[in-house]
């Protein structure tokens, strides 16, 4: 299962919630609990996407977790028949194409200083690193800190 993380600022809150209530594609969203993002919290909520939320050192035991009970047994002899062999396969190729993400919220203040936010955004990635696939940086001047 693919997990994409994504580091935002409050900035682009809106952009965000847009991005995220039209993946059909998501398996999980799981946004990190932090005071900052109680306003991203409702808007999703007013889109009907409704995510999981859990402190940043808890994320990963979220996603270990994130299987159903054990059903190989009872699958395991429905594949005897053809039609729900071909059934469940088309259900496994459909779940692994979705994708779990993981929502940080970086609070609007960062912007006053660029070399706080570039500490902040490096350190979130760090810890973000172990459990992703990919990190998508969702920051408004961005481009002042990279050159």
């Amino acid at each position: 299962m693919p997990v994409l993380s994504i580091i935002a600022c409050g900035m682009l809150e809106d952009e965000l919630v847009h991005v995220l209530s039209k993946d059909c594609e998501l398996k999980q969203l799981i946004t990190v609990e932090n005071q900052d993002n109680s306003g991203l919290l409702h808007k999703l909520k007013l889109k009907n996407c409704v995510p999981r939320r859990a402190f940043l050192d808890r994320v990963p035991m979220l996603l270990k977790d994130e299987g159903r009970p054990d059903l190989k047994a009872p699958a395991k002899f429905l594949t005897l028949f053809p039609f729900f062999k071909r059934m469940l396969e088309k259900r496994k190729l459909r779940e692994e194409k979705k994708v779990t993400v993981v929502v940080n919220l970086l609070s609007m203040g960062l912007h006053a200083n660029l070399e706080t936010l570039k500490t902040e955004v490096y350190k979130n990635i760090r810890e973000m690193a172990p459990f992703s696939d990919r990190i998508l940086i969702f920051l408004r001047y961005l481009w002042a800190y990279i050159w």
